[in-house]
């Protein structure tokens, strides 16, 4: 019986090793940077969701001055803090904490034809 366990034991190890391990990193990776990706060099970037150290590192390594926020349903997201830390904390008041400026844009979801007939003008 011992052998069997102590088997099983180095089976289970290596499994994680090999494939709990790099998926659990790679999640970790993904979910801090967010696909944060450049538009235009120094002028517009964009991302999914990012946690509050990926906002952290975005700001500083691109030297951001302004987030803006199309996500309709949310116009005050609420981002974890880290992959592992899974509080929460309004964008908004990341983006104050960091000196940057924060945009909602909410967009227009009428077709084109309908705009003079639905929505009132300025």
């Amino acid at each position: 019986m011992g052998l069997a366990f102590l088997r099983w034991l180095i089976i289970s190890a290596m499994f994680a090793a090999v494939v709990v391990f790099p998926i659990l990193h790679s999640r970790n990776v993904w979910n801090h940077g967010r696909r944060l990706r450049v538009v235009e060099a120094g002028k517009m970037y964009r991302c999914g969701q990012l946690t509050v150290a990926g906002f952290k590192d975005a700001v500083e390594h691109y030297k951001l001055k302004s987030i803006v926020n199309l996500q309709d349903d949310y116009p005050d997201p609420d981002v974890y803090k880290t992959f592992w830390d899974r509080s929460t904390i309004s964008e908004k008041k990341v983006c104050e904490d960091l000196g940057v400026k924060y945009l909602f844009i909410s967009p227009d979801l009428r077709p084109r034809p309908e705009v003079r007939q639905k929505r009132p003008r300025a």
